[in-house]
């Protein structure tokens, strides 16, 4: 039986969470004047959450490591086939969920093409591009499998250069070699790699990993500390008042570092409290997944309804609405349906035995 880490459900919950946020703070830091407090107050945090895709990626290949393919060609399809179930297949019917929304609701093209796209491409909703990446990386397992923890001061410094050049260079590259057609590098693995395989390594020397993050909890909390501020002032320097800061981007790799081993640490720290082995945590642990898919539907419906019933509400007086009404309505329709689910399992394949 696989060991439960509860650490690792708290990063999950917590990084589904910010994945809201991120998305509930759009209209905000959109439409709030430049250089307003208001802005100012919204910019901050979500900012702050910006690490949480690679944090993702993080958090996937730590848990690949964990829990391997077994060897051989069956070990394989089992990985495989549980993606397939678990993974592609909820992504492609909520695709399809969110194309005829965007049709009925907003007008926009439905046909087989556009649907196929949409899954293709991960553009039916904005936060689908994690799962066209993620899935890239559940197909590349044999390589992932193949990574010894002895290797990690050669092949982490490679994957970063790799990352950051291919995240850079890709199209250009593609270009020089002849292929002309679309390139989504932001949805391509190649991007992102680097966050992926660091997490493996992570997961391969778990224990040594843990044990750094807890002995350097004072060190961690500073290199944070020293890469957020500069990571927000910055970049809300750039967005409001158009100064430029050349080192922008390698400033943001730092602090998606630094953010996914501070709040690791974080949550190697609260792992013993008794919230995170209650039965309402745990049943919010299963069910990020569903939310992560669903709750952008939740908003968008929402801003629907909020436009006609409230026109002259203004942006910053419903934004904690719109984030209240996101989080509450994605996460207990999930989690009831999650429930009902459960209950009625049992009898399903009771009568599937039974007829066999």
């Amino acid at each position: 039986m696989k060991e439960k880490k509860t650490e690792l459900s708290i990063l999950n919950v917590f990084f589904c969470l910010l994945v809201i946020f991120i998305h509930v703070s759009s209209n905000p830091i959109t439409f709030l004047i430049k250089g307003s407090l208001g802005l100012a107050a919204v910019y901050a945090p979500w900012k702050l959450a910006s690490f949480v895709v690679y944090g993702f990626l993080f958090l996937g290949g730590l848990k690949f490591a964990l829990h391997p393919p077994r060897d051989g060609v069956k070990g394989l399809w089992e990985y495989y086939k549980k993606r397939l179930l678990r993974i592609v297949v909820p992504y492609v019917i909520w695709v399809l969920i969110y194309d005829l929304w965007n049709h009925f609701a907003l007008g926009e093209e439905l046909s087989v093409s556009s649907c196929l796209y949409s899954v293709w491409s991960g553009t039916a909703a904005s936060h689908f591009y994690y799962l066209v990446i993620a899935i890239q990386l559940y197909a590349l397992a044999p390589l992932w499998k193949r990574i010894k923890a002895s290797s990690a001061p050669v092949v982490l410094p490679i994957a970063l250069v790799l990352t950051i050049l291919f995240s850079k260079y890709l199209p250009d590259i593609l270009l020089k070699l002849g292929y002309s057609g679309e390139v989504l590098n932001d949805r391509i693995f190649t991007s992102y790699m680097f966050y992926w395989i660091a997490g493996v390594y992570a997961g391969l020397m778990y224990k040594e990993y843990c044990d750094l993050l807890l002995s350097r909890k004072a060190a961690l909390s500073v290199f944070f500390a020293l890469c957020a501020v500069p990571e927000v002032y910055c970049t809300y320097r750039t967005y409001v008042y158009g100064d430029y800061f050349p080192f922008n981007p390698e400033l943001h790799i730092v602090f998606i570092c630094a953010s996914i081993l501070f709040w690791s640490m974080i949550a190697l720290k609260l792992k013993n409290l008794s919230f995170f082995s209650s039965r309402p945590f745990q049943a919010l642990d299963r069910c990020t997944f569903s939310v992560y898919l669903s709750h952008l539907l939740v908003m968008k419906e929402w801003d629907l309804i909020a436009l006609g019933a409230f026109p002259s509400l203004g942006v910053f007086e419903a934004f904690p609405i719109r984030m209240l009404i996101t989080y509450a309505v994605s996460i207990v329709l999930c989690m009831s349906a999650a429930a009902v689910i459960r209950k009625i399992k049992p009898s399903i394949q009771g009568k599937k035995t039974a007829e066999k």
